[in-house]
């Protein structure tokens, strides 16, 4: 081979590779081009994540802030409903100690026996009776007024046998109960 051939083939191989080198770096930067728009892309698409992402963190917040004035406002109740049970209790205990000193002035209310329980205030507007004794106004009676009851009439019949009372005989009433 001659001087001036080598000469070519060497120009040959370095303008080939000259090529080369521009081919690679203009695949180099059609790729950079490419990565560059991808790159955006996925920008884009975060920043609109982001604004979803503020938004829910937004409601989350505002869920967060019901969430304790619901919890503020539950324990405002429970502490109102604390307060008017004790209030409750209060009055029926004062109730009751009212009903008990009724009754221990009562000389009708035996209120040392070991079942005496203060009740309500029945229909008849006494608080408690002895046993046995029934209240007026139940059972198709009329009512007694304080008047009557400290003058009861006599009964006809021995209720006891139900016998008719004989009025010039003492002794016979004396089988009522």
């Amino acid at each position: 081979m001659s001087t001036s051939n080598i000469i070519v083939i060497i120009v040959i191989i370095i303008i080939v590779l000259i090529l080369l080198g521009l081919l690679v770096s203009m695949m180099g930067k059609k790729r950079k081009e490419r990565d560059r728009g991808r790159a955006e892309e996925i920008r884009t698409d975060a920043t609109g994540r982001a604004a979803s992402a503020q938004d829910s963190q937004l409601q989350a917040k505002q869920a967060e802030v019901e969430a304790e004035l619901k919890r503020v406002e539950a324990e405002r109740a429970s502490t109102q409903a604390t307060e008017a049970r004790q209030g409750a209790e209060v009055e029926r205990a004062r109730h009751e100690d009212q009903i008990r000193e009724a009754d221990r002035l009562d000389p009708d209310v035996n209120h040392k026996a070991a079942d005496y329980e203060p009740s309500p205030l029945g229909e008849s507007g006494r608080e408690s009776r002895p046993l046995g004794e029934s209240e007026p106004g139940r059972d198709g009676q009329a009512p007694v007024s304080p008047e009557q009851s400290a003058n009861p009439p006599v009964a006809d019949t021995n209720t006891a046998a139900g016998e008719p009372l004989d009025p010039e005989d003492p002794g016979a009433g004396s089988h009522r109960l």
